[in-house]
């Protein structure tokens, strides 16, 4: 967590795509991959971290917000800090998307993380007519 907090922090290399009001993107070439990562800044006036925090961990609560969620599962557990999960969601106009993926949290006094990237698993095999 360490790594990905410097990567935050961090404004070297990184190329803005994207201000608008509150909402700030940025992408970065990696030397350890051919993938470009992202980082979003947000200013969600009237939600403190930790509110924000809970609403994206609670799998339950995201069935209420989400409008766009058809299914959202945790596939296993890897450890106190990591699953795996399924997301599956709507997406007008295209064919539905889904998604495996690992999540690793963490928090602490200064830092509410989530982050999470696509893999493979057994028990959730690629779908047809989903992208």
């Amino acid at each position: 967590f360490d790594h990905f907090t410097s990567l935050c922090s961090d404004n070297d290399a990184w190329k803005q795509e994207y201000n608008k009001k509150t909402v700030q993107v940025f992408s970065k070439l990696t030397p350890e991959s051919n993938f470009k990562i992202i980082k979003v800044h947000a200013l969600l006036k009237g939600l403190d971290a930790l509110t924000v925090y809970n609403t994206l961990h609670d799998p339950e609560y995201r069935k209420v917000w989400d409008r766009s969620m058809l299914k959202g599962e945790e596939v296993c557990r890897i450890d106190s800090n990591n699953d795996i999960g399924y997301y599956a969601l709507h997406v007008p106009t295209f064919k539905n998307r889904d998604f495996v993926t690992q999540r690793a949290w963490s928090h602490s006094s200064e830092n509410y993380i989530i982050f999470n990237h696509s893999v493979f698993h057994k028990k959730a095999p690629p779908l047809k007519n989903f992208v």
